[in-house]
């Protein structure tokens, strides 16, 4: 598993990404049972590539094929389910965009 977010303010046209862009946040939620959205996983990225899990020059891959996989940095198990996926990008002089993407994991 793998997600990359490409940044670029005012756009990406003939400018480099992470052009005028500070930083961006990967939240995870998992969809529960009862549809509301359970906090699961965060990471800040300050750099371009914009990747979930870290890196820098590529991003890396989370290998899910285990069902003990965790979630970087916890204890918390990637279980499959539905989960969303929300990318906030924070820019020059106070800009600011927000996405989300549903998907779902399962083995």
């Amino acid at each position: 598993m793998n997600f990359r977010a490409v940044a670029c303010a005012p756009n990406c046209n003939n400018r480099p990404d992470g052009n005028n862009v500070n930083a961006v946040m990967f939240t995870v939620f998992r969809r529960t049972p009862q549809n509301t959205l359970q906090w699961i996983y965060e990471h800040e990225e300050n750099n371009a590539p914009y990747c979930i899990f870290g890196g820098s020059a590529q991003c890396p891959y989370l290998n899910i094929t285990d069902p003990n996989t965790k979630w970087p940095g916890s204890n918390t198990v990637i279980a499959n389910g539905d989960y969303v996926l929300r990318v906030e990008a924070n820019g020059k002089n106070n800009a600011a965009w927000r996405g989300n993407a549903n998907f779902r994991v399962g083995r």
